[in-house]
């Protein structure tokens, strides 16, 4: 028998997505434990991707020991490096079945989840393509982005479940499941959205309705704004992404019984992504918080929680330090982002930066310049200079490989540096040991000023220890940062590098260059307090699995006043900060969640700054309060349609027979707005109306 949890919460969010369209059905799964209480490791790119493939044997038990539950990798070939082969990755999967780890292949409707067919279809398919209302496109990321409402969404889905077969993947994360926007404004008005739309709305409105409004049926297009249905429009574009994500879970399902499929959207994010809709045709949610702070955190998962509406969330947060992969925050910080995720039920999806290396020494990761394999770097303890440690670079006949200190330091124009180090050769019969260091700008690109480029250089038939040294080295107008880089140059044998110093004011801009400390040992604090958190979690999996949220505080988020109100970005922070601060259980409440059924379980229903709203959600409001609830409202509550167009009347205030102060600009735009508490009556059953002025 399975334990519930009932675990308080406190949720925040923002109003659901507008419903239109025929209702997306769940295809009917088996229940599966694991979505609700696992911690993911994605490795992203080169040496993370090459340690938990080629290291899996030392990998696979650390990532079990530590709590993880789950990896995920990219199916190649592709953008992004190594690049496995998919008979390599499968060995590397079915390792980790073995182990009772889960495999969750990353792919995307937009980008062919990286996959080189994108570049093949993008320039085959310019139909395919997202666009503006003047015909603009994405290409973040190096290519054209795809759009759903064209052929490039059977595309992917074929592709992606035969990759997902290939593979044995356990579950697929569709990444940047939405539409994007230019200098313009939205996409959603190539010739694919042009057709739907006007399927949509021919199906939605009827062509009779079409003509009254000016427009005809058979050549209705995407409108612009201030055009007739552009709010429609707004609307609309949710409905693609949403039966988009429905369409791929439903064939995937038929084709491969029992996997899982998700969608990683930044929901948090204004209307022009249409990301909300998308967990309708989800198996859970997936919600990129990244590096948000533990408060900012908690709005948006209790916003997430409401989009979830009972299904488990994954929560993609960040644990390295930024503008530096190759290191992990201290453990307070890893505390504040992971705790907050368990705190509000949701399994931690990570990242392998920091966390993840096959370097030997913090600081300094390998630069390879296609010596395929041949060459290698290892921290040679006790074969420095007096038994200290050093770095020994080695090659399989003449090759060019080298170490590069990360992240590369900050410079600015004009400063003057001098390099220093020791060194020594052996076997050494072509080539010769090189630093260079290289100035680039802040997209690692060559400045604007020369020489950019400096060279020290050591000698390859030398006994013993020597020094090399570099002075005057000045850096060039447009340099941001600069890459110290010892290696072997198109040489052979070894060279051992020790004391690596790049000076500037009389002191070492390097870390380590001593290379005493190992790149697991820095790490050392800061995975331990990862591996608590995750083990909680995996040790006390029953607070996790079929938990019931507790709030008898409701607080109601319009998205329809986000959109079209422009009364907050998703949902209201300042009530939820408010709920918070004041440790008071909450949720959230979404449009398409307001029925009187669904109230009844709060005793307070708070609507802050819900302006627009139909006529049906008024009522339902109405309801609530005359059947007992407390409800309040703030600013324009109920004032205007769905689309922000002012009513002639107040209907809330009609139905429930009270009436309310209205603010007038100015007191808006000074953020000081009345808000009315409709309660009750205790003695005569007669409903009172208080109003009082907000403060600041």
């Amino acid at each position: 028998m399975r334990l519930a949890a009932v675990v308080i919460l406190m949720c925040a969010m923002i109003p659901h997505a507008w419903s239109q369209g025929p209702v997306v059905t769940e295809p009917v799964a088996p229940f599966q434990p694991w979505l609700e209480a696992t911690a993911i490791m994605q490795p992203w790119s080169l040496e993370r991707t090459e340690a938990l493939v080629e290291d899996r044997d030392v990998w696979i038990p650390r990532l079990k020991e530590m709590g993880f539950e789950a990896v995920s990798f990219i199916p190649g070939p592709g953008d992004i490096k190594p690049n496995y082969p998919t008979e390599v990755l499968r060995a590397a999967v079915d390792d980790y079945h073995a182990a009772g780890m889960k495999f969750i292949m990353y792919w995307s409707i937009m980008h062919v989840g990286h996959h080189d067919t994108w570049h093949t279809v993008a320039g085959k398919r310019p139909d395919w393509w997202q666009r503006d209302a003047e015909g603009g496109t994405i290409d973040i990321y190096g290519d054209k982005w795809l759009c759903p409402s064209t052929g490039a969404l059977d595309y992917t889905i074929e592709l992606g479940i035969q990759l997902a077969r290939d593979l044995a993947a356990d579950a697929v994360m569709l990444d940047n499941q939405e539409f994007y926007w230019t200098d313009t404004g939205g996409t959603g008005y190539c010739e694919g959205c042009q057709a739907k739309f006007r399927a949509d709305m021919r199906a939605d409105l009827g062509d009779d309705r079409l003509r009254e409004m000016g427009l005809d049926p058979e050549a209705l297009r995407c409108p612009l704004p201030d055009e007739p249905l552009y709010p429609r429009w707004v609307d609309w574009r949710y409905r693609v992404w949403r039966e988009a994500t429905d369409t791929f879970r439903t064939r995937l399902r038929e084709a491969i019984p029992g996997i899982v499929l998700t969608a990683n959207t930044q929901y948090k994010y204004k209307w022009p992504l249409a990301v909300t809709e998308i967990i309708k045709g989800e198996d859970l949610l997936f919600s990129e918080s990244k590096n948000q702070l533990g408060p900012v955190m908690s709005w948006k998962l209790a916003y997430g929680r409401a989009l979830a509406d009972g299904k488990p969330i994954w929560n993609y947060v960040d644990t390295w330090v930024g503008g530096d992969l190759t290191a992990m925050r201290p453990p307070e910080e890893i505390y504040n982002r992971v705790c907050t995720s368990l705190a509000w039920n949701t399994s931690p999806w990570l990242v392998g930066y920091g966390l993840v290396t096959r370097q030997p020494a913090f600081r300094w990761v390998r630069s390879d310049y296609g010596s395929e394999g041949r060459g290698s770097w290892v921290r040679a303890e006790g074969e420095g200079p007096d038994g200290s440690t050093a770095v020994r670079l080695t090659g399989d006949g003449a090759v060019r490989i080298g170490i590069s200190h990360q992240p590369f330091p900050a410079v600015e124009a004009g400063q003057r540096f001098s390099f220093r180090c020791r060194y020594r050769v052996a076997d050494m019969t072509t080539g010769l040991p090189r630093v260079r260091i290289t100035f680039v700008d802040a997209k690692h690109k060559a400045p604007a000023g020369e020489p950019y480029v400096f060279f020290a250089d050591g000698a390859a038939d030398v006994v013993g220890w020597h020094e090399l040294v570099l002075d005057d080295i000045v850096a060039p107008e447009g340099a941001e940062v600069v890459n110290v880089e010892p290696s072997l140059w198109a040489a052979d044998g070894s060279v051992w590098f020790d004391d690596i110093q790049f000076i500037r004011d009389g002191e070492t801009v390097l870390e380590n260059g001593d290379f005493e400390l190992t790149a697991d040992g820095a790490a050392g604090g800061s995975r331990d307090a990862l591996a608590s958190c995750l083990l909680f979690q995996r040790e006390h999996r029953e607070l996790y699995t079929a938990a019931t949220l507790y709030a008898d505080v409701g607080v109601f988020t319009s998205r329809h006043s986000a959109d079209f109100g422009y009364e907050y970005a998703r949902y209201s922070s300042g009530s939820i900060q408010a709920l918070l601060s004041a440790h008071i259980p909450f949720e959230l409440v979404l449009e398409d969640q307001l029925t009187l059924d669904r109230l009844a379980k709060y005793r307070v229903l708070i609507a802050p700054v819900a302006s627009c709203l139909t006529d049906e959600q008024i009522r339902v409001l109405a309801d609530y309060a005359r059947s007992g609830g407390s409800l309040i409202f703030t600013g324009r509550t109920a004032m205007a349609d769905a689309y922000n167009a002012d009513r002639d009347t107040d209907l809330l205030a009609e139905l429930l027979g009270a009436g309310r102060s209205r603010p007038h600009l100015g007191e808006v735009l000074r953020c000081r707005r009345p808000h009315t508490v409709l309660r009750r009556g205790e003695v005569d059953g007669r409903w009172s109306a208080d109003s009082r002025r907000g403060r600041r």
